[in-house]
């Protein structure tokens, strides 16, 4: 079998969790490094109507189903199909690091959140401090070479074996996708709201809910400003793929 389907045109892999946490250590112990975008809706959506982002995300090395419209869509296609999602992939991944080897660079969000995470790796998961690092660059929409060169240059002096870039959808695949063209030998992946999951600043969506479809509403009702726009335009998205005749 395959192991990408296209759903809403865009190309997801068919892994499960445990089989894209294996092919993400493979790539670590080989040094090939990766590029692993954790895909929702959203990302469906600037797939389509943005050809720089689907530019970007045909490069990637694997895209999870993220989001469970996904699932649901590779589930009607190849009738199985299991959530990778990108706060519960971080997990596993820490619980499956058993001897606590692997070095993890987290790149975005507040330096208090960043520290958070970094405290919760030592004291949790038993990571020693000096396997973990983190760097959040200055919020802006758009990075410009400075930016990269800084970011480049503090992930090359700690030599990750992850990177995980956690910032607006549409910049972190742009800022994943051009700094693992400088930096191979990493495996970058997205994983959008996990950090302020992680360091425990918001509220993360109940299994349950999360399980039957309807984190988009719990996450909207409590951040209707920041959320609004975008789910407008995923429904906009929706309602054009609708075959009306």
């Amino acid at each position: 079998m395959s192991k990408e389907v296209r759903v809403f045109n865009l190309k997801l892999s068919t892994r499960s969790m445990n089989e894209s946490i294996g092919w993400i250590k493979s790539r670590i112990k080989t040094k090939k490094g990766g590029l692993v975008f954790c895909c929702t809706l959203n990302e469906a959506r600037m797939y389509n109507e943005n050809f720089l982002i689907e530019k970007i995300i045909d490069e990637a090395d694997l895209r999870t189903s993220d989001g469970m419209p996904l699932v649901w869509g590779l589930r009607l296609k190849t009738g199985t199909g299991e959530r990778v999602y990108g706060p519960d992939l971080m997990i596993n991944i820490f619980n499956s690091d058993k001897a606590k080897k692997l070095k993890h660079f987290f790149l975005g969000s507040t330096v208090k959140n960043l520290k958070n995470i970094q405290n919760r790796l030592v004291k949790e998961y038993r990571y020693k401090p000096k396997s973990i690092e983190f760097y959040s660059p200055e919020f802006k929409q758009k990075f410009n070479a400075h930016d990269y060169q800084s970011i480049e240059k503090v992930v090359k002096k700690f030599k990750p074996d992850i990177v995980w870039v956690g910032m607006g959808a549409e910049k972190q695949l742009i800022i994943a996708n051009k700094l693992s063209k400088t930096i191979k030998e990493t495996v970058w992946i997205t994983v959008g709201a996990a950090f302020d999951y992680l360091a425990g600043t918001k509220k993360q969506c109940p299994i349950l809910i999360r399980s039957i479809g309807f984190e988009w509403l719990y996450r909207w009702i409590l951040e209707p400003k920041r959320l609004t726009k975008r789910y407008f335009k995923i429904l906009q998205f929706l309602y054009s793929r609708v075959d009306l005749k």
